[in-house]
């Protein structure tokens, strides 16, 4: 797998988990509460996998080899998805201030909780759509062979650290949890699903 097809999957799974915070957004707006231990999860996938892991890995990694070969694309495609991170940020910490309360049945912070869930799923299925479809195939073709490997082992250092032991297991089994609840059948192509 190149450094691209890594980001691509890691992609996979972030969409699954917007699916199920879609389906939590519908059961809090009915319920007019969150589930204390679901949205916990999602907010901790949000934080820990989505940002700190496949975000650092693209702002940190991919974004400056790629901005070292095509010095426009700094300014121009790379500053508008860095700050698509951004806005996933501030949503991010929207849901971590208003869950606790929210699952405790307070309306205001449950909205709150959903108006922001809302727009990160918004946010992330348009990022990725831009990432998958029209960043990506672009910056794959600036990378040399050793921005590649370098890449990618960039990557086995970042597994490699004891902050993320395990990380991609413990939450690709965090989502299939949370499609169980929420009653989702994870796509056919999933490495979870056989495809």
């Amino acid at each position: 797998m190149n450094p691209i097809e890594v980001l691509v999957e890691e992609h996979r799974l972030i969409t699954r988990a917007s699916e199920c915070l879609a389906r939590m957004i519908g059961a809090a707006m009915l319920a007019r509460r969150l589930k204390f231990l679901q949205a916990e999860s999602i907010v901790d996938f949000i934080g820990a996998y989505a940002d700190a892991w496949h975000h650092a890995k693209e702002e940190h990694e991919l974004f400056p080899r790629v901005a070292a070969r095509k010095p426009s694309w700094d300014v121009d495609h790379l500053a508008d998805l860095g700050a698509d991170h951004e806005r996933c940020r501030a949503c991010a910490r929207e849901m971590h201030e208003s869950f606790r309360e929210g699952a405790h049945g307070d309306p205001e912070e449950t909205q709150r909780f959903c108006r922001n869930a809302q727009e990160w799923i918004d946010l992330i299925r348009m990022h990725i759509y831009k990432e998958d479809r029209v960043a990506f195939p672009l910056m794959e073709h600036a990378l040399t062979a050793d921005d590649t490997l370098a890449l990618l082992q960039s990557y086995a250092a970042l597994e490699a650290d004891p902050r993320f032991a395990g990380i991609d297991a413990k939450y690709r089994t965090a989502i299939e949890e949370l499609e169980f609840v929420y009653n989702i059948v994870p796509p056919s192509n999933s490495p979870d699903h056989g495809g």
